[in-house]
């Protein structure tokens, strides 16, 4: 009878074990960089869905609103470009100006 228990005790230690292994192989797929990577892009996925829905459902709403958030948002990604563009064309048109009343840069600076 001695025997029964302890083989009783190491079936269970063995099948423990096992659901430990197991455990420990579901936490390693479930932590690994992959799989994590895969979770986030499906999340932040599904938070772009939302997000481009109701900027669809306001903008059917409202519509002259979506035109000028898109139009600031616009000029905020290229206000590089366009700052450039707006002072190359001050320039130019000071030069002209400039030509025209027949003055140089030399002369100018003189009657300052």
């Amino acid at each position: 009878m001695s025997d029964k228990p302890v083989d009783i005790a190491r079936a269970d230690a063995l099948a423990a074990r096992e659901r430990l292994v197991d455990t420990l192989g579901e936490l390693q797929q479930r932590f690994s960089p992959g799989h994590l990577a895969a979770e986030a892009w499906k999340e932040a996925r599904g938070l772009i869905d939302d997000v481009t829905d109701d900027a669809a459902r306001i903008a059917m709403k409202r519509p002259g609103l979506a035109i000028a958030i898109a139009g600031i948002a616009m000029v905020a990604v290229a206000r590089g470009p366009l700052w450039d563009m707006l002072k190359s064309g001050i320039l130019k048109r000071h030069a002209t100006r400039r030509e025209m009343a027949g003055l140089s840069d030399t002369e100018e600076d003189s009657t300052q």
